[in-house]
């Protein structure tokens, strides 16, 4: 149980370390952009399946972060909207005023879209079921 407990926390402060913004590496003042380049690293992550500053080892990872080169393959992004890579790389910036806000990002036409899509899809659903239960 022990092994497991150790093996569980190593993985995440692992997976920690691909969430860093530039600033926690070089041990910068954190700001509530901070949080918003997470955000760009989740998306990223759960779009693709990948992390986007993975290296060898730490210090690849963390060399990888401060120099913030955003890559989007094709294997992994071709089925991804050009408005979530938009989102992603407004995120994910190294400079950190130069970061989408969460105000901003809420605006965002890959945020707006989906939430509308997943509107409709839930109106239409609903429609769906209401018209069986009527008519059957």
């Amino acid at each position: 149980f022990i092994f497991l407990f150790s093996l569980s926390l190593s993985l995440f402060w692992l997976m920690c370390l691909h969430f860093q913004a530039p600033e926690v590496v070089n041990y910068e003042p954190l700001t509530c952009a901070t949080d918003m380049w997470n955000i760009g690293v989740l998306i990223y992550v759960l779009v693709s399946g990948h992390t986007p500053f993975g290296g060898a080892t730490k210090l690849d990872t963390q060399s990888n972060i401060t120099h913030c080169i955003l890559d989007f393959p094709t294997d992994l992004f071709e089925k991804i909207s050009e408005n979530c890579i938009d989102l992603i790389q407004k995120l994910i910036v190294r400079v950190s005023k130069q970061r989408m806000t969460a105000h901003q990002s809420l605006e965002h036409p890959w945020i707006c879209s989906n939430h509308d899509q997943q509107v409709n899809e839930q109106i239409e659903h609903l429609a769906e079921q209401i018209h069986e239960q009527n008519f059957d």
